[in-house]
């Protein structure tokens, strides 16, 4: 009987070492929850697409602007992977705002999520200092301006005229280059997002 006690003080009872079922199962259900969670948030936090391209301006000449200045600039948002009831686009140089306009392409109900938004952004009476011309036209004659274009969009789901809530806030950097013809868009940009 001895020996019986002593075996026993020497193996304490285990319960068996494999993992059980339950413990398993209960660790993949957990492993599939976490997976899904990240995916969702990844998504969330993604920003949709919204590429801008300067297609051409008038009214306004970089190398010599007049105090007074009514610019046109032709703006084509590409959208992918998104969709927009309402975009406010706003073109600036070092800050002033030269043109601006809202475009109402009402994508979401019709479950549009590509697409190309042409906008002419117009100023009318900008007035310029004689600070903001001479940097301007000495961009110019360094080979070229470069512009923002900030570009808000919106989504109507369901449609709301109490609180408008930004979807998307785009910074955009675009240069017109001396030589008319030869505009680009440049690919320094930044990028706020907000989920709506």
């Amino acid at each position: 009987s001895e020996d019986l006690e002593a075996g026993a003080a020497a193996k304490p009872y285990r319960r068996s070492e494999e993992p059980s079922f339950v413990t398993l199962l209960v660790s993949v259900l957990i492993s599939v929850l976490l997976v899904v969670a990240l995916s969702v948030m990844e998504r969330r936090r993604r920003p949709s697409v919204v590429s801008v391209h300067l297609t051409g301006y008038d009214g306004i000449d970089p190398g010599g602007a007049g105090r007074v200045v009514s610019p046109a600039f032709n703006i084509t948002l590409r959208l992918n992977d998104t969709c927009v009831d309402r975009a406010d686009v706003a073109v600036l140089y070092s800050g002033v705002a030269l043109g601006w306009a809202r475009v109402d392409p009402r994508d979401c109900a019709k479950r549009r999520w590509a697409k190309d938004v042409e906008v002419v952004a117009r100023g009318a009476g900008v007035g310029l200092s004689q600070r903001l011309r001479d940097r301007m036209a000495s961009d110019w004659r360094s080979g070229a301006v470069e512009l923002d274009v900030d570009v808000t969009t919106y989504k109507e789901d369901p449609p709301s005229t109490d609180t408008e809530f930004p979807q998307d806030m785009i910074v955009k950097k675009v240069r017109i280059f001396n030589e008319k013809e030869e505009q680009a868009t440049t690919d320094a940009s930044s990028q706020m997002f907000w989920s709506a």
